[in-house]
């Protein structure tokens, strides 16, 4: 494959057998045992997926809150730190740029997910807002785990989150 980028767990994913495809210039595990299996597994326990691929801009500093309320449609100043909303990136004749997560890291910084193949759009849009994004494409990895079994793994494997305690779109930053 002639992928730029891999995510920190690609060497994990060859180990555990995973069809490795190229998408975005990432390469990324596709499926382990096939779609169906895999489908199911999410359906009634668990399924971690590794959605490191995603875009991930670092909006810091005083004016940040402020130009990322224009660049986003959710309300960003709203959120605590710790909490993440849904949003749009809009043109500004209402089309769609991108839809994205803004997670609010701590008063004056958040991280603004795009998806992989709109990142520089993203980025553009927000700076057009009045803040500079800086791409950290390389210093986070994201695991969406997922399935009625989702909380109860991972407490199990990192307890000090404390998962079950979190709402929808909480979220923690974790070393691992």
């Amino acid at each position: 494959m002639s992928a730029e980028r891999a995510t920190v767990l690609l060497h994990a994913h060859r180990e555990l057998g995973a069809k490795l495809t190229e998408f975005g210039g990432w390469e990324m595990p596709l499926q382990y045992e096939g779609i169906i299996a895999e489908h199911r597994a999410v359906r009634t326990k668990v399924g971690v997926f590794d959605v490191s691929h995603l875009g991930k801009l670092r909006v810091t500093g005083p004016e940040a809150g402020a130009a990322l309320q224009e660049a986003v449609t959710c309300d960003v100043l709203s959120l605590a730190p710790g909490r993440a909303a849904y949003s749009l990136v809009l043109t500004e004749d209402g089309g769609c740029v991108d839809d994205v997560f803004v997670y609010r890291l701590a008063d004056d910084e958040w991280l603004v997910v795009p998806n992989a193949s709109n990142v520089a759009a993203v980025a553009d849009k927000i700076e057009e807002s009045g803040t500079h994004p800086v791409d950290e494409w390389d210093r986070w990895t994201i695991l969406a785990i997922q399935g009625p079994q989702a909380f109860a793994t991972f407490e199990k494997l990192w307890p000090e989150a404390k998962a079950t305690e979190m709402k929808l779109h909480d979220f923690r930053a974790l070393d691992v």
